[in-house]
């Protein structure tokens, strides 16, 4: 009971923080989560205006590092894969063999 309290008010803070474009927890971010459960537009997907949040020098240098990141992350994945895939056992006409667990 307390679990699903506690995800109750999550959700609308995280509501408020989405419809107000606010960054901040707060009373008000709460109590804009209610209103947006409240309100016809919030149930209205076609209607939904995202606000524009501005971002901060800061912010954008995180954001370019975690893609940065994110992209190191996938080179070497597919390397590993190309790696794996190089020293895999070849049937007779150069086919890669598949085991039996996969």
């Amino acid at each position: 009971m307390l679990k699903i309290l506690i995800s109750l008010i999550t959700g609308l803070i995280i509501t408020g923080m989405t419809m107000t474009g606010s960054k901040s927890l707060s009373i008000d971010t709460f109590l804009n989560g209610i209103k947006a459960f409240n309100h016809e537009q919030f149930n209205d997907q076609s209607n939904q205006v995202v606000p524009k949040v501005e971002t901060t020098p800061e912010e954008k240098k995180q954001i370019e590092a975690i893609k940065k990141i994110r992209n190191d992350m996938m080179i070497s994945q597919q390397k590993l894969k190309n790696e794996k895939a190089k020293n895999s056992p070849r049937n007779e006409d150069g086919k890669i063999q598949r085991s039996e667990m996969e």
